[in-house]
C-alpha cells in the first residue's frame, strides 16, 4: 500500500513514498534510493543501520591538570572499582567545584553510589554552572546500589543525579540552571529502585546532557531523566539512549522549551516521551510497545523519526486536546493507530506496514500571502565534531602569559590580549582556556589562524574592556576567523562578555566552517554575537546563548537549541538578510528588550525555524515579533512571557505588506514564501 502523505488537517492524501533526509554522513548517498525502496519492507534494518551513526564518539577524553576541572579520583579519592562507595567523595567534588564555573571529572570506571548526587554547594545550598564530564560514555558508569534508601517509590522520584538553578525554590528548581552540562557517561539506576531517576534535570538558556546513556538493571524505575521542577529550558538532549524506566523522559513545565537530537527510546512501560511543555526533536527512534510520545499540551516539534514494535492497541502519537503537533517524515510500525490527533486534526491509521508520513499538523497552516502548506525543508547537516590530541599537544594560554583575575581583583588592568594571540599562534591545534574561578581581561581583537581546530573555554569568563571595545559606532570584534582552512573550526564552552558598547563576539571574515557549541557569547546588550563580514561559508551554533545573530547571504547558518535573548529595534535577535542566506533552527528562544523585531528576514534570505519560544516581557503594540520582508519562512513558534506583540508578523511580497494579528500565544504553523523558487 501506499504511505500516508499528510500536509494538513483534514482527510489524508495518498503521494509517493517519501525521501528521509538522510542524517549522516557516514550513510554514502549512492545508497539513499536502495535504502528508501528497502524502509517500507523493513523498518527495523533502517533502526539497525541508521542509530550507530549517532551513537556516542567512541572517545578518550582527557584534560590537563586544571584548578577549573576536578578528577574525582585524583583529586578527591574515589575508587572507581565499582565496589567501593564513591558517593561521598563524588559529592564532595561536586559541592567544591559549585560557584567557581568548574567540571567534575570522571576517569573511565564504575562508580558505586547509594544516594542522589546533587548540586549543592558547602554551605548546603543548591547552585549552578557545573558540569559533570566522563572520559568515554561507555567507560564510564555512575551505578546507583541494588535496592538503595529512597530510590523505592514512584510517587516520590528520586535523582541519581541532581541539577539546580541558582536562586533556588526549596526543591532547588528555577529559571538560571545555567551552564548545567552532563556528558560522556553511563547512568545505571540498578535493580530494585522503582522510583529512580537517572538525571533530574534543571537547566536554563544553556546547557546540555550529550553523549549519555541511561539504563535500569532491571527496566524499573520512574524516567530516565525528569525534568518537572521549575522550569526546564531552554537545554540539548542530544546523542543520549534510554532503556527501561516507566518513562523514558518527562518534561512537563510549560517554560520554557528543550531541543532534542538524536534520541533513542526503548523498553519503556508507560511512554518513551511524556510531554506537557514545548519540545523540538530531531531524529528520534522509539522502540516501544506502549506510546512513543504522549503530547498532553503544549507543542510538540517531531523531524525524522523511526517508531517502532508498537502494540496493535496502541497509538504511537498520542496528541491531547491542548496540544500542537508539526511532524516531518516519520516512519511508524507495529501499533494500531499511526497518530491519535484530539486537537483537531483527523489522525493517520496505519495504512502501510511501516507507515511514511511525509507532514502532519494538528491545526491549518496559516499564511499571509499564498504559501504552500508544508515546512520549507532547508538542508539540514550534522555538527561537525573533532577528536583533540593527548593534552601535552594543547596550548594553555596561562603558559603564554596569560594572567587569570578572581572576582576581588577585577579593577586590575591584566592584559591578556598578547597571551591569547601568542597561543592561537603557537601552531598547536588545541587551545585551553582554564584557571579555576576566574577571568581573563582583552583589550583588543585575538584573531584564530587556520593551524587552531579546537577552543576550548572550561566557561571561563573572557571580558572585553577598554577604550578599543568602547565605541558602538566603531564595533569591534572579540574573536576573528580570516584564514582559509578546509579544517571546522570549533570554539567549545566560551563564554563572552565584558559589557563594553562596542564589541562582536564573533567575526566571521572567512569561508571556514565555524562551529560554536555550549556558549554563552556577547550575551550583553548593544552587541552582536556573531556577523559574517566574508560570503559563502558555514556556522553551527549547538546549545549557544547570546546576543544577536547576522547573517548575511551567501551564507548557512544550522542551529540547536539556539538562545538570543538581547537586541534592540535597529537590529533584531537574528538577521537572516541576501539571497543564499539559510538559517536552519531547530529550538530557538528569545526574550527581547523593548521596540525589538524578534527575527527578520531581508532581500532573498530563508528561515526554517522548528520551534521558537518567544518570551515577552514588554508590550509592544506597534512592534512586529517577526518580520519577513521579500524572503523565504517557515515557522512555529510559542509566545510567552508577561507582555505580547500584538503584530505577531508582518510580510511584504512584491511590495505589498500584510500583517498576521492574533490573540492566543500557541500558534499554528507559518509559511511564507513562493511555491518552487
Amino acid at each position: 500500500m501506499a504511505p500516508v502523505l499528510k500536509t494538513g488537517v483534514g482527510k489524508p492524501t495518498v503521494g509517493s513514498n517519501p525521501t528521509l533526509s538522510a542524517s549522516c554522513p557516514r550513510l554514502l548517498q549512492p545508497l539513499s534510493h536502495f535504502v528508501n525502496m528497502l524502509k517500507s519492507l523493513c523498518t527495523a534494518l533502517i533502526l539497525v543501520v541508521a542509530w550507530p551513526c549517532h551513537d556516542a564518539l567512541a572517545g578518550n577524553i582527557t584534560f590537563p591538570a586544571d584548578a577549573s576541572i576536578a578528577d574525582v579520583k585524583r583529586d578527591y579519592g574515589a575508587k572507581g572499582d565499582g565496589v567501593a562507595d564513591d558517593t561521598a567523595a563524588i559529592q564532595k567534588a561536586i559541592s567544591a567545584q559549585l560557584g567557581t564555573r568548574g567540571s567534575v571529572y570522571f576517569p573511565n570506571g564504575t562508580y558505586k553510589v547509594t544516594d542522589s548526587l546533587v548540586y549543592k554547594g558547602r554551605e548546603g545550598r543548591w547552585w549552578a554552572r557545573l558540569g559533570l564530564r566522563g572520559q568515554s560514555r561507555d567507560g564510564v558508569i555512575i551505578k546507583l546500589a541494588d535496592q538503595a534508601a529512597g530510590f523505592n517509590d514512584k510517587k516520590k522520584p528520586k535523582g541519581v543525579i541532581v541539577t539546580a538553578s541558582e536562586n533556588p525554590f526549596e526543591d532547588g528548581g528555577n529559571n538560571q540552571g545555567f551552564q548545567n552540562n552532563l556528558r560522556d557517561m553511563t547512568i545505571d539506576t540498578g535493580n530494585g529502585n522503582s522510583g529512580a531517576v537517572g538525571i533530574d534535570y534543571v537547566v536554563s538558556n544553556q546547557g546540555a546532557v550529550k553523549d549519555v546513556k541511561i539504563l535500569t538493571s532491571d527496566g524499573q524505575g520512574y524516567a530516565g531523566i525528569r525534568m518537572e521542577r521549575a522550569y526546564p529550558g531552554p537545554g540539548l538532549i542530544k546523542r543520549v539512549e534510554i532503556t527501561g524506566f516507566d518513562f523514558g523522559i518527562r518534561q512537563t513545565v510549560t517554560d520554557y522549551s528543550m531541543t532534542y537530537d538524536t534520541v533513542l527510546l526503548k523498553e519503556q512501560k508507560v511512554a518513551g516521551l511524556h510531554l506537557a511543555a514545548m519540545a523540538h526533536i530531531y531524529h528520534f527512534t522509539s522502540i516501544n510497545t506502549v506510546p512513543a510520545v504522549d503530547c498532553r499540551e503544549g507543542v510538540l516539534v517531531l523531524l525524522k523519526a523511526d517508531l517502532s514494535g508498537g502494540a496493535p492497541g496502541e497509538s504511537a502519537l498520542k496528541i491531547g486536546k491542548s496540544a500542537r503537533l508539526v511532524a516531518r517524515d516519520l516512519s511508524i510500525a507495529g501499533y494500531g493507530t499511526a497518530i491519535e490527533d484530539a486537537a483537531g486534526g483527523a489522525g493517520v491509521k496505519m495504512e502501510a506496514k511501516p507507515t511514511l508520513v511525509s507532514e502532519y499538523f494538528t491545526n491549518p497552516v496559516q499564511s499571509l500571502f499564498d504559501s504552500p502548506a508544508q515546512t520549507l525543508r532547508l538542508p539540514i547537516e550534522e555538527t561537525p565534531v573533532y577528536s583533540d590530541g593527548p593534552p601535552e599537544t594543547w596550548a594553555n594560554v596561562k603558559d603564554y602569559g596569560a594572567i587569570p583575575v578572581s572576582w576581588d581583583k577585577r579593577d586590575e588592568v591584566a592584559d591578556s590580549t598578547a597571551a591569547f594571540q601568542k597561543a592561537m599562534d603557537s601552531g598547536k591545534a588545541t587551545v585551553f582556556i582554564g584557571g579555576g574561578n576566574v577571568f581573563y581581561k582583552v583589550y583588543g581583537t585575538i584573531t584564530i589562524p587556520a593551524t587552531v581546530k579546537h577552543l576550548i573555554g572550561t566557561n571561563r569568563y573572557l571580558s572585553a574592556v577598554g577604550d578599543y571595545f568602547g565605541h558602538a559606532d566603531a564595533p569591534k570584534p572579540f574573536f576573528k576567523v580570516s584564514e582559509e582552512s578546509d579544517d571546522p573550526l570549533l570554539l567549545e564552552e566560551m563564554d563572552l562578555g565584558g559589557g563594553a558598547p562596542g564589541v562582536i563576539g564573533f567575526e566571521h571574515a572567512s569561508k571556514r566552517t565555524v562551529v560554536f557549541a555550549h556558549c554563552t557569547m556577547s550575551g550583553d546588550v548593544g552587541m552582536y554575537s556573531y556577523h559574517n563580514t566574508v560570503t559563502g561559508g558555514k556556522a553551527f551554533a549547538e546549545d549557544v546563548i547570546g546576543g544577536r545573530w547576522k547573517v548575511t547571504g551567501p551564507q548557512q547558518v544550522w542551529a540547536r537549541q539556539f538562545n538570543t535573548e538581547y537586541g534592540d529595534a535597529n537590529t533584531p535577535c537574528l538577521t537572516v538578510s541576501g539571497k543564499g542566506a539559510k538559517v536552519w533552527i531547530l529550538g530557538m528562544k528569545t526574550e527581547n528588550s523593548p521596540g525589538m523585531n524578534q527575527v527578520f528576514v531581508n532581500d532573498g534570505g530563508e528561515a526554517e525555524i522548528l520551534g521558537l519560544f518567544a518570551y515577552v516581557n514588554h508590550w509592544e503594540p506597534e512592534v512586529p515579533m517577526i518580520i519577513n520582508h521579500e524572503g523565504r519562512l517557515a515557522i512555529q513558534w510559542w509566545m510567552a512571557g508577561q507582555k505580547a506583540h500584538k503584530i505577531q508578523v508582518r510580510e511584504t511580497r512584491n511590495g505589498v505588506t500584510r500583517n498576521l494579528v492574533e490573540k492566543w500565544n500557541v500558534q499554528p504553523f507559518y509559511t511564507g514564501y513562493k511555491a518552487g523558487r
